[in-house]
């Protein structure tokens, strides 16, 4: 909410000022999580007592924080070690950022203004030991957690032999033996070798990583021994709307949490341009959907994802008390139509809930582009979906002949079931037996055979499977999985492009590769609607470079919206494969 505060006279208006306004239910208290906040090189626009009850509320477990004070200022650091005692009892572990020293010393008078922590640290330790003495001796027991540099700050992991010197530092910063973990800034480009002095690193990377390139760069294996902390920094208010900010934002939350950080901190969160906070200390419209996300998300373990009906996007969690979670988006809107569990409910990113829509026994979920939470998921059957799977993805285009395939099921239920499922292709498509009835073992995994046949028309390309099961566990279940058979062997790639001429015919492009060891021949038979004639061509010897052949119609435009047939034939083989299409200019 945003409220507006003015100020009048009988000469006018004095003052007028706006005030953010967040309402959220408290937090579901969590023993553990990645998420936190990176103070560091941050101004904290609010006194310690004042940031001791912010913290609890925005679904964090960690805060960084700089504390290098002045030594002409002990007061800081009892405020310092007040605020980690505060924070340890809310669960949340503060981390100590050592980087810039205090303004009123000679070294920070020395040092340039773009002086790094590797200048400060491995110059004579006569300049800054004394400086840095006090912080470590009052703070060391009580913050456990510590940071060399700030969040993009990389410098140390550019100095020669690093795992000698951080080891040899590390004695000199800690030496009456405090249990400690220390980390570094690190680069996501550099290489890592050897055995490491410290226990995580905080990558970092400029421009900021978008949810994908997060994503991919976690692949990499970790370092051993070595965590992983990566940043989240939102997109500047001034280049994009809101919707687009929060979805960005989720992407990078969720992107971490799937592909393993052991820390996701949220850059500079107080900044009018990228922060969850305003400069001023009250909340911005990202702070919450960074919460939501957080509170959602935090100490959960990523299970995959488990196809939907409707094709949206979706990620299963698995949260501490055992429960599930699924995010779920798409691309263009839609409403998913399946059973998930008896007491479902569906939250959006800026915190609202509400039950979901029901529709006999299953659930109702709309999903657009922005991403939605949805919990209550009944446990035995988000595994059981997402488990469920054809043992053949391909079935060849092959028609007048029975095709063998495998379903594959897990009992995800924590004792035996029987029950059955039937199987509902597309439309021609024969699938026999109809019914298949299985008995397993909790945690047994089966294989039940089925066969396939396809219609003479069915066309290449994926083609959905329905899978309606009936289990009888403590109760009955009843709910059904998707899953995707894929007509053709995948050796053979077709596709069609079309446009308008210059004259106003149509130009109807065929590219054919070929990725199998022959090189076989195919008739390809073109089909257009209106009494149009049958037009035809040969493709011989296909190899991987694709093939191209062009159709051309006259009178083009009277085409534009038509679905078109293709029919590619195997010369002296049994591969037929179909396509088709829609006429675009």
């Amino acid at each position: 909410y945003r409220v507006c505060v003015t100020m009048e006279t009988a000469e006018g208006r004095l003052k007028r000022d706006v005030i953010n306004i967040a309402l959220a239910p408290p937090p579901e208290p969590a023993a553990r999580g990645e998420f936190g906040w990176s103070l560091a090189g941050d101004e904290i626009p609010m006194p310690l007592d004042e940031l001791a009850k912010l913290l609890p509320r925005v679904a964090i477990h960690w805060v960084k924080l700089p504390v290098w004070y002045s030594s002409q200022h002990p007061e800081q650091g009892d405020a310092y070690a007040m605020l980690a005692e505060r924070l340890a009892a809310a669960e949340i572990e503060v981390v100590g950022v050592i980087d810039r020293p205090p303004a009123d010393s000679d070294l920070a008078r020395r040092l340039s203004p773009e002086a790094a922590i590797a200048d400060t640290l491995t110059s004579d330790p006569a300049s800054w030991m004394p400086l840095l003495d006090p912080v470590l001796t009052r703070l060391s027991l009580r913050v456990r957690w510590w940071q060399l540099g700030g969040d993009g700050d990389t410098s140390l992991a550019a100095v020669p032999n690093v795992e000698s010197e951080l080891a040899q530092l590390r004695g000199k910063l800690f030496r009456f033996g405090q249990e400690v973990s220390l980390g570094i800034g690190w680069p996501w480009n550099q290489a890592e070798a050897g055995t490491a002095a410290w226990q995580f690193q905080q990558y970092w990377a400029s421009p900021a990583l978008t949810g994908a390139e997060l994503g991919a760069y976690l692949q990499t294996p970790p370092r051993a021994g070595v965590r992983r902390w990566v940043l989240v920094e939102p997109l500047p208010r001034s280049q994009y709307d809101l919707e687009a900010r929060a979805r960005d934002l989720v992407a990078q939350m969720l992107a971490a949490k799937m592909h393993g950080a052991d820390g996701i901190f949220a850059a500079q969160p107080f900044d009018d341009e990228r922060g969850l906070m305003t400069d001023a200390g009250s909340p911005s419209e990202l702070l919450l959907p960074w919460r939501t996300t957080a509170a959602m998300l935090g100490g959960a373990k990523y299970l995959g994802a488990a196809p939907l009906p409707g094709g949206s996007h979706n990620r299963l969690f698995e949260r501490p008390d055992g429960s599930i979670v699924m995010a779920v988006w798409s691309d263009s809107p839609t409403r998913e139509v399946l059973y998930l569990g008896d007491d479902v409910r569906v939250h959006d990113v800026w915190g609202r809930q509400q039950p979901a829509v029901r529709q006999g026994d299953e659930q109702v979920i709309a999903v657009d582009s922005a991403p939605r939470f949805v919990v209550g998921l009944d446990p035995y059957i988000a595994r059981w979906r997402q488990r469920a799977t054809f043992a053949k993805r391909h079935v060849p285009s092959i028609f007048g002949q029975s095709h063998a395939n495998q379903l594959q099921i897990h009992n995800a239920f924590p004792q035996g079931v029987s029950g059955y499922v039937e199987l509902h292709p597309p439309h021609g498509w024969q699938v026999s037996p109809g019914r298949i009835d299985f008995k397993l073992s909790a945690g047994e995994t089966a294989l039940r055979s089925f066969d396939v046949s396809l219609p003479f028309d069915a066309p290449g390309g994926p083609a959905p499977v329905r899978a309606d099961f009936v289990i009888e566990a403590d109760r009955q279940y009843r709910f059904s999985v998707v899953r995707t058979l894929e007509v053709g062997d995948g050796q053979i790639q077709l596709e069609t492009n079309t446009r308008l001429d210059d004259d106003g015919s149509l130009v109807v492009e065929q590219r054919m590769a070929n990725y199998g060891s022959s090189a076989p021949d195919f008739k390809c038979l073109l089909y257009a609607p209106g009494g149009r004639r049958r037009q035809r061509t040969h493709v011989v010897r296909l190899g991987a470079s694709p093939d191209v052949k062009i159709y051309r119609y006259a009178h083009g435009a009277e085409l534009i919206g038509a679905e078109l047939w293709l029919r590619a034939q195997e010369v002296d083989g049994p591969r037929v494969l179909n396509h088709r299409f829609v006429v675009e200019p």
